[in-house]
């Protein structure tokens, strides 16, 4: 069979089809994914077939801040969003950085804190709440700037700085995620049993916040309009400490790794081609 894997987005929209390319091409099918130019290099990096696409709108995200309102809502925001069950297994587990393993295996388990492609309207005062928080609940830091949401940080012995680093092989590794509620990152932490602390910008983040929440594995969302240092480090403090919350994350991440999804999506899209 032969498939065209067509994706536009951001990392974590692009990540899902090079998961589903990999297995499609394990079993013999192939595949060829269709990537936004600005993503190739993460594309050409899992030995697949690849076709560049033009950057389009993508190639002013560096220079755009949309802060959606009540007269102009953020694109989609009034779509009904799911999660498709292969995202369980959708995440490109590339190995991690001799830095970052470094600093793993330097001290107690970080916090990882990231937003990924989204960015607010002060970055630098983002940044330094988070700093602040990972200070006062006493914790260690991944912090990863992502498309410019945190702004570049000095490393130092309680705090390491990265632009992006895969989530797979990360998550499990770090004592709670700090995240924007993006269906893929959502997926990655949820599938690594971690506890969860959700702070919201736009679309279907304020949706997979809540459902975490509901569900019992993060703390309250805390938006990031309203990101203080000492709201994020209490949540952090609340995920981190209690028992429950550490126990519901841990059987979730149990409950989605027993899951084949890529490889039901392979046999559903095998059967379409007949």
């Amino acid at each position: 069979m032969k498939a065209l894997l067509a994706a536009f987005g951001t990392r974590g929209d692009i990540e899902p089809f090079l998961a589903l390319g990999e297995r499609l091409s394990a079993e013999g099918h192939t595949p060829v994914l269709a990537v936004p130019r600005r993503l190739a290099g993460l594309a050409h990096e899992s030995g697949l077939a690849v076709q560049e696409l033009d950057d389009g709108l993508l190639a002013d995200a560096d220079a755009l801040s949309y802060v959606p309102t009540g007269t102009f809502p953020w694109p989609g925001a009034d779509l009904p969003w799911g999660m498709p069950g292969w995202v369980n297994r959708a995440s490109h587990g590339a190995a991690l950085p001799e830095r970052v393993e470094a600093f793993l295996d330097a001290g107690e388990p970080p916090v990882y804190i990231g937003f990924g492609s989204m960015a607010g309207p002060d970055p630098e005062a983002t940044t330094r709440a988070c700093l602040e928080a990972a200070e006062l609940a006493g914790v260690r830091a991944v912090i990863a700037t992502g498309w410019g949401g945190l702004s570049e940080v000095p490393d130092s012995g309680r705090v390491l700085a990265v632009e992006h680093v895969p989530h797979t092989p990360l998550f499990p590794r770090v004592a709670a995620v700090v995240h924007h509620g993006g269906a893929g990152t959502t997926a990655a932490a949820a599938r690594a049993g971690r506890p969860q602390v959700l702070c919201p910008f736009v679309a279907d983040q304020p949706f997979w916040a809540r459902r975490m929440h509901a569900l019992g594995v993060a703390a309250r969302p805390l938006p990031q309009r309203r990101l203080t240092a000492d709201g994020l480090a209490s949540r952090l403090a609340h995920a981190m400490d209690d028992a429950g919350i550490r126990a519901r994350a841990a059987a979730l991440g149990e409950a989605a790794r027993a899951e084949d999804g890529v490889g039901a999506a392979v046999a559903a899209l095998a059967q379409l081609s007949r």
